[in-house]
């Protein structure tokens, strides 16, 4: 049989939450239960890190901060001590026990009433939606930061996923190309096209259930797909 693969869309994205970014805390202030030193701290910049980071020494002493993610990677943490280590912040990350309670988790954190722990989410896109109204409108610090955030190096889906009414919510993280395929001489052998719209891809997938495509004498899936939400966004 041949198969043909057609590729979709799905983006990781970080969302950062109003409070951190914006504390504008410098390292005088009372927060911290010992001085801050910028020469000291200046020399713990990474020179290799570009120039954003060089100018933040000792900019956030003491200012605690959390964020809250679903898929735990060590370099997470090289990269938090670099922060803390030039900026004197004590940032810290937590992940959920378990990807599938990530999206009531953030509507617990982030919604309406919500306890309001984290201060940034590492997320899928699709848990971002319930609560992007919830989230910093970042589209100011992406303009004053145009040279660090370089935004117009990001490819034009990834931003259009993450602009809310025209206010941009998440920074694409990483964006992951999904490729779905399907048989090419069964949508021949009935005359079908390639779905555009979930809706025609679960009219297909009925229309193709239960029919034999492989002639083995036993009814097959229509199409057959991971039930994750961020997979269906991808349309």
């Amino acid at each position: 049989a041949n198969t043909t693969f057609f590729v979709l869309v799905l983006i990781n994205i970080v969302v950062l939450v109003q409070g951190f970014v914006n504390s504008g805390k410098q390292c005088n202030d009372p927060v911290s239960d010992r001085e801050c030193d910028p020469e000291q701290k200046a020399l713990a910049c990474r020179p290799d890190a570009g120039e954003f980071l060089s100018t933040l020494a000792c900019q956030y002493a003491g200012i605690p901060a959390l964020i809250y993610g679903f898929e735990p990677d060590e370099n997470w943490d090289k990269r938090i001590s670099e922060f803390n280590n030039c900026t004197g912040a004590r940032l810290d990350i937590f992940f959920t026990e378990t990807e599938d309670k990530m999206a009531t988790e953030v509507v617990n954190d982030a919604g309406a009433g919500g306890a309001g722990i984290f201060d940034a989410y590492i997320l899928e896109l699709p848990w971002v939606i319930p609560v992007a109204d919830k989230m910093q409108d970042l589209s100011n610090l992406i303009t004053q930061n145009i040279k660090d955030i370089k935004w117009s190096d990001i490819n034009e889906n990834s931003r259009k996923a993450v602009t809310f009414n025209e206010s941009v919510r998440a920074l694409p993280l990483d964006t992951d190309y999904v490729a779905i395929g399907y048989r090419q001489d069964v949508y021949d052998k009935y005359n079908l096209q390639p779905p555009n719209t979930i809706e025609e891809m679960a009219e297909q997938s009925e229309f193709l259930y239960g029919l034999d495509h492989n002639d083995d004498g036993v009814a097959d899936w229509g199409f057959c797909l991971s039930g994750q939400a961020n997979y269906f966004f991808a349309f």
